[in-house]
């Protein structure tokens, strides 16, 4: 190094058998701190020849740009993508406004010496000196330390999508503790959330015990602990869905409904920030099944592998044999929720947030009557943590017991929030007696079909995003036939379960087609919902 060179947090990066030292020099010596690179000797004993610089901290956009104010660089770290090859490198820096904050660049050439452009803001929660590594389990993170606060720094983990052309960070990881061994929180006995260590391989699933059996069939509900695999079967979906968002963002660029496509935001933010800017929420963008009504052929839905792979999840398919059988069929009665906080949407007519808390309901009653007699199961689960700010699942516990309850279309003598949607009346069942269901990733919500449900408000600063399936055994109708569903496991016939996620991506091509040319209004020529349901006194 040069003598009297101020410089820190040196990496060690090997490109074509050569090995380099990518550092920091610092701001105090020069105002405008850079990013270095020197090649280094054989055995790494000392450098080679002179520092060149890579860029500097006034770079990015938004980074400061007054003369004589410092600029920092900090925590250089690079990384070469696994699906395309891009050479990346992630540093640290202070963003007017955004406080200490970690900056995505990409090495024009792919090599050490750059060029180095494309400078992407990727993380902004006063945190940073981050480092990428895969976890035992192949899940790709970034650790770096947050608050940048004297006294208060902690290591903080963070999911990693890398997509070839850029590096989106998504939710933190926490820490997980010890949890209640009975009641609505039993431990599954496949995966114990106490002794499971993030950065560990999750041994396989096994069928739910006889105490979670007994605790769905008297209470209506079971919260089972863990179930899924968030490594295996969670993070690809987040993946798939990321690049559904890509292509969202494109399609409203092109059309001028959204400044910019916001690509260095996380999908949560990214997700908000479009639907502050169009003042919609795209969720039929996302979901895996169709409108009832005003199909067209173009009408967007997504059915791809990663979502599939969800629906056929083996560990989430032996908890789900435990409660109906061997014969697993799934029901097209199926959706994925991605929620934005309520504060950010517009209101409707009755002052609420045009997406909002989900109103009582029983399953039950959004199926046809041929399904009166199904045993349709309901598998709800979350692909982040879900606490209670986040708006997660309410039940009634025991309400199973009641029956098939009337359903009331534009209701208003409930709680405020609910006004004027399709919900059964709280005079009708124990409201007060109702839960909250906090879960986190990998844990399934079990509900029976004649449970009565809804969802808090999301009051945090993120998405709430959650998929709701429903499996009925295979022999049985499952109450919205207009719509493809598949046998998902027959222990007996395993030859006719469906296991190629582009023939049940084609199956939603042909329901679309169909759909297309019915209920061009309203539910004409194909009914979803059964009739009569709000024929109550209390409806009128």
């Amino acid at each position: 190094m040069p003598p009297g060179w101020m410089a820190l947090d040196g990496t060690l990066f090997v490109e074509d058998d050569t090995p380099y030292m990518v550092f920091c020099h610092e701001w105090v010596q020069q105002i405008d701190g850079t990013i270095n690179v020197v090649q280094l000797k054989d055995d790494l004993s000392g450098t080679v020849g002179t520092p060149a610089v890579l860029f500097k901290a006034s770079d990015p956009p938004g980074a400061s740009s007054a003369p004589g104010e410092g600029k920092i660089t900090d925590g250089c770290f690079l990384y070469r993508s696994a699906k395309s090859g891009r050479l990346f490198m992630i540093w640290s820096t202070f963003i007017p406004g955004r406080d200490y904050c970690v900056v995505l660049s990409r090495s024009q050439s792919g090599k050490i010496n750059g060029p180095w452009a494309d400078h992407k803001l990727i993380y902004a929660k006063n945190g940073g000196h981050g480092m990428i590594f895969e976890s035992f389990g192949g899940q790709l993170l970034m650790a770096l330390h947050q608050p940048n606060t004297e006294g208060a720094e902690r290591l903080r983990l963070y999911r990693v999508t890398d997509s070839g052309d850029i590096l989106r960070i998504g939710e933190g990881l926490v820490n997980r503790r010890n949890r209640p061994s009975s009641g609505q929180n039993a431990e599954s006995p496949c995966r114990s959330v106490s002794k499971r260590l993030i950065l560990k391989q999750i041994p396989p699933c096994q069928p739910l015990a006889q105490d979670q059996l007994d605790h769905f069939a008297t209470e209506g509900y079971l919260v089972a602990k863990a179930v899924m695999d968030p490594v295996r079967t969670l993070d690809p979906v987040i993946e798939e869905y990321t690049s559904v968002l890509d292509r969202l963002a494109d399609e409203l660029y092109r059309s001028g409904e959204i400044r910019s496509r916001y690509e260095e935001l996380n999908f949560s933010d990214r997700y908000i920030q479009i639907c502050i800017d169009t003042g919609q929420i795209h969720s039929q963008f996302f979901d895996f099944s169709l409108p009832f009504q005003g199909v067209h052929l173009d009408t967007p839905f997504w059915a791809g592998p990663a979502v599939f792979g969800a629906l056929t999840d083996p560990d989430l398919l032996d908890a789900v044999e435990s409660l109906i059988g061997p014969k697993i069929y799934s029901n097209p009665a199926q959706h994925v929720r991605i929620k934005p906080p309520e504060h950010h949407l517009p209101k409707n007519e009755y002052g609420n947030p045009i997406l909002g808390p989900t109103e009582w309901h029983q399953d039950y009653g959004v199926l046809t009557a041929e399904a009166d007699d199904t045993n349709v199961v309901t598998a709800w689960f979350s692909l982040e943590d879900t606490p209670i700010e986040k708006g997660p699942l309410m039940v009634v516990p025991r309400s199973h017991q009641n029956g098939l309850l009337p359903h009331c279309n534009h209701y208003m003598d409930n709680r405020p929030e609910f006004a004027g949607g399709s919900q059964i009346p709280e005079k009708l069942f124990a409201d007060d007696q109702a839960i909250p269901l906090p879960v986190e990733r990998g844990d399934v919500v079990f509900l029976h079909r004649e449970t009565v449900h809804g969802s808090y408000s999301n009051v945090s600063d993120e998405v709430r995003w959650s998929l709701d399936l429903r499996y009925n055994p295979t022999d049985q109708p499952t109450g919205r036939s207009a719509f493809p569903g598949f046998v998902a496991r027959s222990r007996k016939d395993p030859a006719s379960e469906l296991r190629d996620p582009a023939e049940w991506h084609r199956l939603w091509l042909d329901a679309r087609t169909r759909m297309s040319t019915v209920n061009r209004e309203r539910q004409t020529e194909v009914r979803f919902y059964r009739p009569n349901l709000d024929g109550h006194n209390l409806c009128a």
